[in-house]
């Protein structure tokens, strides 16, 4: 059985690169960019999201909507790469935190 991962952007390239990354590695893979797919989503059945923090809705509400549901692993990836913005991605939920750039043996390192 294949894990699925949520993954959350604004960026619809980043998005595809990852998702495509994702499924050679034989992750089953949902995407979201717009606010209004956001909204809607319904984020149980997931074994990870990938979350990034600079949309037009914080990402870090978002993960603390999340929490609020269920828990499941929330890993932030974001260009914030200030000590302080890890610190309020970690207090706001997250399980781990990626800064862009970044490689994608570092994502797959990650998500494993």
């Amino acid at each position: 059985m294949a894990y699925k991962i949520l993954v959350v952007d604004d960026d619809l390239a980043i998005l595809r690169l990852i998702k495509k990354v994702l499924e050679y590695e034989k992750y089953e893979v949902v995407i979201r960019n717009k606010i209004e797919e956001i909204d809607l989503c319904d984020f149980t059945g997931f074994d990870l999201i990938l979350l990034d923090i600079m949309m037009p809705v914080s990402g870090l509400e978002i993960c603390q909507m999340i929490r609020e549901q269920i828990t499941v692993p929330i890993c932030f990836i974001t260009a914030k790469d200030m000590d302080e913005d890890l610190v309020a991605g970690i207090n706001a939920g997250a399980d781990d935190y990626i800064m862009k750039p970044f490689s994608m043996q570092e994502l797959l390192a990650r998500v494993k």
